[in-house]
């Protein structure tokens, strides 16, 4: 197990979560839950009170202890833990869920029971340090009865070890989780002091069975909460695990809001102005197409008309001007040596007539 994820849900989100899988289980999860207390707490409170073994007595009474209670929780609460987290597990993740997933932890009794001892003595000696690392140590290993569940042949070290990766980065927001049930904690605590104080007040009652009965009705009223906590629990363990993958909730149509009616008419008329435009559109396009090749190919063929007439007058008249250009010259060239030979002659004669 490696794809270990940070769990980034909120606290609200893990138990609207929650409160969805218990959607119609209520009642058998309430039930679960209250056999779950009576079984592992309810008994070993019968057992306190039957078999009670005095160390000391001072001033304020006898000190008491049950050796009974001491090895039924020993041997017990790592079987019943695990069989309550069976039944959470199955019954959200839409498994077949009952009481009897209560008694599947005795199948591995041993292994749960060294599971428990193991991470009770860690814990206890990182409380000896100081509080603090104490709960972070209980919160490390939180999720060693899970990974067990998912993975049998898993030794009680590999579960450990498991549990801590899982939970690095994720510790705070578990301890965030639990306190955000702190207020329904102590509404359902409400009534069992009520009772607490009425029955401690009372000479009907012995005080050892007197809590006992306090037990017992806390158990009843506590059983709803308990049952909604357990399952936010396996929600955050199934989102780090990354086993759980958000879903769309459809949510009913408000067909009377009047302002979902606007946003219905507004959505009908957008397609119809959507289909206009693409015509005016596509109207001019076609006109701009038709008339531009036109225009282009008139205009090419008036220059590939005009210019050829011109360039043959133009051609003409430079040839015609230049012959008429070169006659001329010549003429002038004939006449002006004609010129001089006269000159010449005249010359001539003049020289001979002086002499």
């Amino acid at each position: 197990m490696n794809n270990y994820v940070l769990v980034n849900e909120s606290s609200a989100e893990i138990r609207a979560i929650a409160r969805s899988a218990l959607k119609g289980n209520w009642q058998k999860a309430i039930l679960v839950t209250i056999v779950y207390f009576l079984l592992f707490q309810g008994v070993a409170s019968i057992l306190e009170y039957m078999f009670p073994v005095t160390l000391a007595e001072n001033e304020y009474g006898a000190v008491k202890v049950s050796f009974a209670n001491l090895l039924y929780t020993v041997f017990t609460s790592g079987a019943f833990t695990y069989g309550y987290i069976a039944f959470a597990l199955s019954l959200f993740r839409k498994q077949e869920a009952s009481i009897a997933n209560l008694f599947d932890g005795f199948e591995r009794i041993i292994k749960l029971t060294l599971l428990t001892l193991v991470m009770s003595f860690f814990i206890m000696l990182w409380s000896m340090l100081f509080l603090i690392p104490g709960i972070v140590a209980a919160y490390s290993y939180s999720q060693a009865y899970n990974i067990l569940y998912d993975h049998p042949d898993y030794g009680i070290f590999k579960c450990i070890s498991e549990s801590k990766k899982m939970m690095y980065g994720n510790k705070g927001k578990l301890f965030v989780l639990t306190l955000s049930y702190f207020g329904w904690i102590i509404l359902s605590a409400l009534p069992t002091i009520a009772l607490s104080f009425a029955i401690g007040s009372s000479a009907l009652f012995e005080p050892s069975f007197a809590m006992v009965v306090v037990q017992i009705c806390a158990v009843l009223f506590m059983a709803p909460v308990a049952a909604y906590v357990i399952m936010g629990e396996m929600v955050f363990y199934e989102l780090a695990g990354g086993n759980l993958v958000k879903q769309v909730i459809e949510v009913p149509p408000l067909n009377n809001d009047p302002i979902v009616k606007i946003a219905d008419d507004l959505k009908a008329q957008a397609p119809q102005a959507k289909s206009e435009i693409p015509e005016q559109v596509q109207e001019e396009t076609l006109q701009v197409k038709a008339e531009t090749p036109e225009q282009v190919q008139e205009e090419m063929q008036q220059v590939k008309v005009e210019t050829p007439e011109q360039g043959q007058e133009e051609t003409l008249q430079v040839k015609t001007e230049t012959q008429e250009d070169v006659q001329e010259e010549a003429q002038q060239e004939q006449i002006n040596p004609q010129e001089e030979q006269t000159e010449n002659d005249n010359k001539g004669d003049g020289v001979s007539l002086d002499k």
